[in-house]
């Protein structure tokens, strides 16, 4: 392996802590339980939540809502259970954009129902609710920029 000695020695310390079961990912990204599920349910339990209120106001956009939630975290677990074969930064890509389908999904619901300035009155009325979803490419590219910082330099 090449890089400096304290290179490799905090990739042998992140491989020491990834999944067993779950492929080596060539970057600073590994397979772990717990950061994985993690980012999976952080990233849509807003989504399970607001569908959860709503199912008492208007069962259809509620439901839907956690029809949403359901999807992406099924493909989360889809994702999770390939480690053996998907790369951990590819895996942690493709869940964020799932999230971001999920997210999407549910602000065109709200704001198909009208109820778009009820679920964001911060923002005030008219403005566009899709601002939230910027997060989602920047944290994209954020694991991207740390997954290829933590790759060892080549010779």
């Amino acid at each position: 392996m090449q890089g400096t000695p304290e290179q490799r020695t905090n990739r042998e310390r992140r491989i020491a802590q990834k999944d067993p079961l779950g492929c080596v990912g060539p970057g600073t990204l590994q397979w772990n339980f717990g950061g994985y599920f993690g980012s999976q349910f952080g990233a849509t339990l807003w989504i399970a939540l607001l569908g959860g209120l709503l199912v008492t106001k208007d069962v259809r956009l509620g439901l839907g809502i956690l029809g949403l939630f359901l999807v992406a975290n099924a493909i989360g677990v889809g994702l999770w259970r390939r480690r053996a074969t998907l790369a951990p930064h590819r895996a942690t890509q493709l869940l964020c954009l799932t999230s971001f389908g999920a997210a999407a999904g549910t602000m065109y619901l709200l704001h198909t129902m009208g109820v778009a300035d009820l679920a964001a009155p911060e923002l005030g009325d008219g403005r566009p609710l899709w601002v939230y979803l910027a997060v989602y490419p920047i944290l994209m590219a954020g694991l991207w920029w740390i997954d290829r910082a933590g790759r060892p330099k080549q010779a």
